[in-house]
């Protein structure tokens, strides 16, 4: 009798957590208006650093607690959306072109707010870079002409 109440007891203690931590796996594609997939657009459960990112094809898998879960995309470029995590999404992301005046692409694969790279941008047109005497590569043609460029 008592090893039946040990078993009971167990089953209850394993099975509890499970239910109380059952996910829903949500799948979907992000895309722009036009139907052009967004690869790298963020899919996050709201008000969480859980989320992921959209493969090259704009598709995503994520795991969220529930289906009444809500989840937040968002696109460099594109206004950001609230949606239900409910099943296999489609998901269209309407541009915001107001928001790419605040938005600094780094030679490092990165971006950071305008503001805070406000000292450490320098700008160089087309016309300064071909108008050298310097062998036709980039970093030849823009050495001199930015600071810190050798």
């Amino acid at each position: 009798m008592r090893k039946l109440l040990q078993v009971l007891l167990f089953v209850c203690v394993i099975g509890v957590p499970g239910a109380l931590y059952a996910q829903e796996t949500v799948t979907g594609k992000v895309t722009d208006l036009s139907g052009t997939p967004l690869a790298g657009a963020t899919v996050k459960i709201k008000s969480t650093n859980t989320g992921t990112a959209t493969d090259a094809n704009g598709a995503f898998s994520l795991r969220v607690p529930s289906k009444k879960s809500k989840l937040v995309i968002s696109f460099i470029g594109y206004s950001e959306m609230t949606i239900d995590a409910d099943g296999n999404l489609n998901i269209q992301l309407r541009e915001d072109n107001s928001k790419l005046s605040e938005v600094v692409v780094t030679g490092l694969a990165s971006t950071i707010k305008k503001s805070n790279a406000a000292n450490a941008v320098t700008r160089i047109n087309a016309k300064e870079l071909t108008g050298t005497t310097r062998p036709p590569t980039l970093d030849g043609a823009m050495e001199g002409k930015i600071p810190g460029a050798q």
